[in-house]
């Protein structure tokens, strides 16, 4: 009944890992796409070589749906004109990731701004000690209080 669990479970085991490493890279290509995607979008780059928004062209290229190509493009810009350059930092040391981004940004409105943007990787930094549905409340609460 149990032959072979053994080598069940390490192939199992070696499953997790490689799904581990995956989200590791998965991490850094976000941290790189986010940073790129910022600086074509900054110089227009999307519209003068192919004629298209930024939006419109993640779209088209990455073959995503508008909604998801709203949200990389209005993370990168955020990145690159509202955060400063420590909230990458927080990206490549693991801390947090593209989707805490996504919520720092979705919280974000003029009421608050730009002591919002000012504070994003202090509040990043809380990712670390909290499961992501948690700190998101955090956020969620923080927004309200500011």
């Amino acid at each position: 009944m149990f032959e072979g669990l053994d080598t069940e479970l390490n192939s199992l085991g070696s499953g997790i890992d490689d799904v581990a490493v995956l989200f590791e890279l998965q991490r850094r290509l976000d941290l790189h796409m986010i940073d790129a995607l910022g600086v074509l979008d900054a110089v227009g780059m999307t519209d003068v070589v192919e004629g298209l928004s930024t939006k419109a062209w993640v779209s088209k290229t990455a073959r995503c749906s508008g909604v998801t190509a709203a949200r990389r493009v209005s993370v990168a810009r955020a990145v690159r004109r509202r955060y400063r350059p420590d909230v990458l930092d927080r990206l490549r040391s693991g801390v947090a990731g593209f989707d805490h981004l996504v919520v720092i940004g979705r919280w974000s409105n003029p009421r608050i701004e730009p002591t919002w943007s000012d504070n994003a990787g202090p509040m990043l930094d809380l990712a670390e000690h909290l499961t992501f549905a948690k700190w998101e409340k955090v956020i969620a609460a923080l927004a309200r209080l500011v």
